[in-house]
């Protein structure tokens, strides 16, 4: 649910009328769907997603937890149904492609390239991909979190889940041919030393899981990543680079919707920030 921050910011954004000086965005996770919307021009309606259709245990559902675990290692060994996710992705995407539609024709048509990462579990890699074609499927695998959603999105043949954050070597790569772009960072998540701790060991514990239910080679992927996850070291003092933060510490699985409210408005403060920047 922290994916709202980075709403409030896209909302600062949107109403700065800021897409002329756009040429792409590189996306993840909540930020997938934030982009989507921010590019249909409709990001209001994307973050109210985030405290109306997702709060109390409609989305992350705690109370489910044992029984959850315990179907997902049966599921494991014996290769049996499971159980409904603990995350529920799928209501996500019900949402976005009925009450709160995506208006997923004016995203094609937008001259802003779109991409999301995914990790592509058919090569076990994570690579970015046009979310452009396939958009519900593509936003629904950049969410689908292994094994809190047990299950793969079909998107054309690969076989796609969460691709997990953007880190700097994703940036770099993006800038390797033309150092004079603009590169606006926006993270819903604390950078501080505590906290990047946190993320870190969060995703050891998630390359665990992969590497526990899907195989040796992702766990080594992921493994591979921690170091850089909450460093931006290389692009930090250079004059191109410009990050957004989010700086409250509330839970990434926070539903308490006055909270919620509170980063949304923190977003788009510190999206009002960053434009007086560039």
């Amino acid at each position: 649910m922290a994916g709202l921050f980075g709403a409030g910011v896209m909302t600062a954004f949107q109403n700065a009328n800021l897409y002329s000086r756009i040429k792409s965005i590189y996306s993840a996770s909540a930020g997938a769907h934030n982009a989507a919307f921010f590019i249909g021009k409709e990001i209001e309606k994307g973050a109210s997603i985030y405290y109306e259709d997702l709060i109390g245990n409609r989305f992350v559902n705690f109370h489910k937890t044992r029984a959850f675990i315990r179907e997902l290692v049966i599921h494991h060994f014996k290769k049996k149904e499971l159980i409904e996710p603990l995350i529920d992705i799928d209501l996500v995407i019900n949402v976005e492609s009925g009450k709160k539609k995506l208006n997923i024709a004016r995203i094609k048509r937008s001259p802003i390239d779109y991409y999301v990462k995914i990790s592509d579990m058919s090569d076990y890699c994570e690579k970015f991909i046009d979310g452009k074609e396939h958009t519900l499927k593509v936003l629904k695998a950049s969410a689908a979190m292994t094994p809190f959603y047990p299950h793969c999105v079909d998107i054309g043949g690969k076989a796609g889940v969460d691709g997990g954050s953007i880190t700097e070597n994703d940036i770099l790569d993006v800038i390797k041919n033309d150092k004079s772009k603009k590169i606006i960072y926006v993270g819903n998540e604390p950078l501080t030393n505590s906290n990047v701790a946190k993320m870190r060991i969060k995703q050891f514990i998630w390359a665990c899981s992969l590497g526990f239910f899907i195989g040796p080679k992702i766990f080594v992927n992921k493994i591979k990543e921690i170091p850089e996850i909450g460093s931006y070291k290389k692009l930090i003092d250079t004059d191109n680079f410009y990050m957004v933060v989010n700086d409250l510490d509330y839970s990434i699985f926070c539903t308490d919707k006055r909270k919620l409210m509170k980063l949304y408005q923190h977003g788009i403060t510190k999206g009002e920030e960053v434009l007086k920047l560039i």
